[in-house]
């Protein structure tokens, strides 16, 4: 999710500097609830200390307004189909939907 967050920034910087405006928040779409939950709610605790850099960078974006952390179903991340076994049917639809809009 850090690399996510570093390119976002970096989206929206170059955004920025062509005079685009960026109003709200980037949506940052993943599957996994504890990493979601753990940089959007203040109260989490990071109990893994191997991850304490990225985990403090995606929060402050968070926090900043810069990206929106959301939990979305594996059925419908589209980075799965890489990255992950799918049924012929969910990866139809997954590929159907990147190859066509």
């Amino acid at each position: 999710m850090r690399i996510a967050v570093e390119e976002t920034i970096a989206i929206r910087y170059m955004l920025f500097s062509m005079g685009v405006r960026v109003a709200h928040a980037s949506y940052l779409f993943g599957d996994n609830l504890g990493v979601v939950q753990n940089v959007t709610m203040k109260d989490s605790l990071l109990k893994k200390k191997h991850v304490a850099i990225s985990y403090h960078k995606v929060r402050e974006a968070a926090a900043c307004g810069i990206v929106h952390p959301v939990k979305i179903d594996g059925r419908y991340n589209f980075a799965d189909v890489l990255t992950k076994a799918q049924t012929n049917k969910v990866f139809a639809m997954l590929v159907g939907e990147v190859m066509h809009g």
